[in-house]
């Protein structure tokens, strides 16, 4: 076995070797914040599911490195970085995961920076995305570049779709902090693109988790008292 082993690692090695005299491809290196808050909602689930703190620190880092490098004073989020530089306004997609993300890790930590975060960012897509008319949220900003028409997706891709995470998440900010409007809005996004969905419901599951939540039952835990006290 160990005979076999050392082939194997020394095949590597010349194989390695020979890749090395070859011209590398372009790498795809830059940071985006979509999907890094992508990563940041799957870390903090496994951090809650498996409680591996593991998890959660390399979530906290992670938003960590979003809030410092990609968000600009004002407060609004860039899209990607690369190379110690960011750009690029940021697009729906971006401010939902992120949102989803900052979520998830308020429930692996109970660090109410997250869930403060959270809500900023939440309002500055509500004020920048919302479809004042038709309810939903445009792809694009509403001060963002110039474009023939603002597209609103809600098809379920590769990716999730910024309109059916931010659903979920305004259900859950809502139910977080007792804030109706955010229900509220999370109700108008539904009946927004509820024939779509109809339509065709395997293409929206995202958005269907989001329905589900919003009509299935849930608990509420309150825990009050001093942080400070102890019993005995």
């Amino acid at each position: 076995m160990k005979e076999i082993e050392s082939k194997i690692d020394s095949a590597r090695f010349r194989l390695f070797e020979a890749r090395e005299r070859r011209i590398h491809p372009h790498k795809d290196d830059k940071i985006l914040t979509d999907w890094n808050g992508l990563m940041i909602a799957a870390l903090a689930r496994g951090a809650q599911v498996l409680g591996d703190k593991a998890y959660s620190d390399a979530a906290e880092g992670a938003v960590e490195f979003l809030l410092i490098k990609l968000r600009k004073p004002d407060g609004r989020l860039l899209h990607r970085f690369r190379e110690g530089e960011a750009g690029v306004a940021a697009h729906l997609d971006d401010y939902a995961f992120l949102v989803w993300g900052l979520i998830e890790t308020y429930e692996a930590t109970f660090d109410a920076r997250f869930l403060k975060t959270a809500l900023e960012l939440n309002k500055d897509m509500i004020r920048h995305f919302w479809d004042q008319q038709g309810g939903g949220l445009y792809f694009t900003s509403d001060d963002a570049e110039n474009l023939i028409v603002r597209n609103k997706e809600v098809y379920d891709g590769a990716l999730p779709s910024g309109n059916a995470v931010a659903m979920l998440n305004l259900l859950r900010l809502g139910r977080f902090t007792g804030e109706a409007d955010l229900e509220d809005r999370a109700f108008k996004l539904q009946r927004g693109f509820s024939q779509q969905v109809r339509q065709f419901p395997s293409g929206y599951t995202q958005f269907l988790s989001a329905v589900d939540f919003s009509l299935g039952s849930s608990h509420e835990v309150v825990i009050s008292g001093a942080l400070a006290q102890k019993r005995c």
